[in-house]
C-alpha cells in the first residue's frame, strides 16, 4: 500500500507492522494470490465442479450445493478486503478512511469452511479448493488483526448475516 505519512513527523509513534503490510512488496503477492484462488473458483464452479455434481447422489449434492454456497459468499468478501485494500495501496482511499467505514469488509469474522457441514462429501477438488481459501483466509485475518487491530469486531459481518438467512431458510425446509 501507498507510504503513509511518518507519524514520527505528526508527533506520534511508526506503527512498523502496518508499515511492513502496506508495503507493495508484501501486498501484491498477496493480492495476487487471492485474485488466483477467485478465478481458480469460479473455473472450476462453472467448469468441472457443475460437471461433478450432476453424478453426486441427492445428500452429496446438497453438501457440494451448500460447500459451494459458502465458498462463494467467502471469496466474495475476502475479493472486497483484497480490493479495498488495493485502493489504499494506490492512493485511491486512506488506511483512516478504510478503518473507520463501518461498511468495510472484515475477514477476521468469517467462518472456516472445514467446520461446515457436510464438507466431507463434497468432491476432492471441491475440497482442496476450500483448503485454499482456507489457508489464504487465515493469513488475511492475521494481516487484518494486524492493521485493525480489535476494531475488525467492531463492525458486523454482512457474509456471516448472509449465511445465517441462508441456514435459517434450509432448516425450515
Amino acid at each position: 500500500m501507498r507510504a503513509m505519512p511518518d507519524a514520527a513527523e505528526e508527533g506520534g509513534t511508526i506503527d512498523f507492522a502496518a508499515r511492513k503490510i502496506t508495503s507493495p512488496e508484501f501486498f501484491l503477492p498477496l493480492f495476487r494470490e487471492g485474485m488466483d484462488i477467485v478465478a481458480a473458483a469460479a473455473a472450476y464452479l462453472d467448469g468441472d465442479g457443475k460437471r461433478e455434481s450432476e453424478g453426486l447422489g441427492t445428500g452429496r449434492r446438497l453438501a457440494y450445493i451448500a460447500v459451494s454456497i459458502h465458498l462463494v459468499m467467502v471469496l466474495t468478501e475476502i475479493a472486497a478486503w483484497l480490493f479495498l485494500h488495493r485502493g489504499v495501496q494506490e492512493g485511491e482511499i486512506t488506511m483512516a478512511s478504510a478503518a473507520s467505514d463501518p461498511g468495510r469488509p472484515s475477514i477476521s469474522g468469517l467462518g472456516r469452511l472445514a467446520d461446515l457441514p457436510g464438507r466431507d462429501a463434497v468432491p476432492e477438488r471441491l475440497d482442496e479448493l476450500a483448503d485454499r481459501i482456507d489457508r489464504l483466509r487465515i493469513r488475511l485475518a492475521a494481516t487484518e488483526r494486524a492493521l485493525y487491530g480489535e476494531q475488525t469486531a467492531a463492525f458486523p459481518n454482512p457474509v456471516l448475516q448472509r449465511i445465517a438467512l441462508i441456514e435459517a431458510a434450509f432448516s425450515r425446509s
